[in-house]
């Protein structure tokens, strides 16, 4: 069990009846405005799967009569409550897109198998990045790297959503030590990287 004062993965509520002084300097005042004409009050309540939050749900202005008027803790809770809903109906939705992926890869494994002269290993590679990196998948970026012949980690195949560019990727092959998929492989463990902004070195080849 995590120690009791891990930080928690899970985000909490907040709101404001004076959001433009209370939050000024976290909040981009200007755009609102000019987006809403108004802009007096805001309540975000977070959306939590099971291994932390996922997005949040955030509404502004609250109206009655055509008058701003501020929330109040009941406003919360209503929205607390329909972000609940709303997450658990995401976590159902991805988890049910996990297990179509996992059928559909198995099937295609089966199928490929059972053609043996018709095989080709690369089409299962394309497979797995391109459902990887799909509307329904928090991923940006899938790569598959295979040890070749020289030790090295090739890339196999790789896919990417259309808002990431491989302009700035000058090499297909890492060698054993040289940046963290290499490391992970050496290692036999997995890697989970926080904060990774700050950690960029580790994915850069070393020379």
């Amino acid at each position: 069990m995590p120690s009791p004062d891990a930080e928690s993965t899970y985000g909490e509520p907040h709101y404001s009846n004076q959001i433009m002084e209370e939050y000024k300097d976290i909040i981009d005042v200007q755009f609102y405005l000019k987006k809403l004409g108004q802009f007096k009050n805001g309540i975000s309540v977070p959306l939590n799967g099971v291994n932390g939050t996922f997005g949040t749900i955030e509404v502004f202005n609250k109206i009655d009569n055509n008058i701003l008027i501020d929330f109040d803790n009941d406003d919360v809770y209503i929205l607390m409550l329909i972000g609940t809903i709303i997450s658990g109906i995401i976590e159902n939705f991805r988890t049910r897109n996990k297990l179509r992926i996992y059928n559909e890869m198995t099937e295609m494994l089966i199928k490929l198998e059972s053609e043996k002269n018709n095989f080709m290993i690369q089409n299962v590679y394309q497979f797995v990045v391109d459902n990887l990196v799909d509307s329904t998948t928090p991923y940006k970026v899938a790569i598959i790297r295979i040890v070749n012949d020289d030790k090295e980690l090739e890339i196999a195949e790789k896919a990417k959503s259309e808002d990431i560019s491989w302009k700035y990727r000058t090499k297909d092959s890492v060698k054993m030590g040289d940046n963290i998929g290499a490391e992970v492989f050496q290692e036999n463990e997995p890697l989970n990287i926080q904060n990774i902004g700050e950690k960029l070195d580790m994915f850069f080849h070393k020379k």
